[in-house]
C-alpha cells in the first residue's frame, strides 16, 4: 500500500513524528546546528519531502538543534 509522505518542514520534532508515524509510516530522526534561532527543535530537512512510498518506510527528518 502507498501512503502519502507529509511535509513536515519547520514543525516541531514531536509534532512531526506524530504526523509521519500517524501515516502509518516509521521515523529516523538526525539532527544538525540550527542556523537561526527559529530553527531549534524544528524540522530542518526530511528525506523524502513528499510524494508517495510504501506504507512502513523510513522517513528520515533532521531536528535543528543549538551550537554548543
Amino acid at each position: 500500500k502507498q501512503v502519502i509522505v507529509p511535509i513536515v518542514l519547520q514543525y516541531d520534532r514531536d509534532d512531526a513524528i506524530d504526523a509521519i508515524e500517524g501515516r502509518g509510516l516509521l521515523v529516523n530522526v538526525l539532527t544538525a546546528t540550527a542556523t537561526s534561532s527559529d530553527q531549534v527543535d524544528a524540522v530542518i530537512s526530511q528525506d523524502p519531502s513528499g510524494g508517495k512510498v510504501a506504507e512502513g518506510s523510513t522517513i528520515t527528518i533532521t531536528i535543528g538543534v543549538k551550537h554548543r
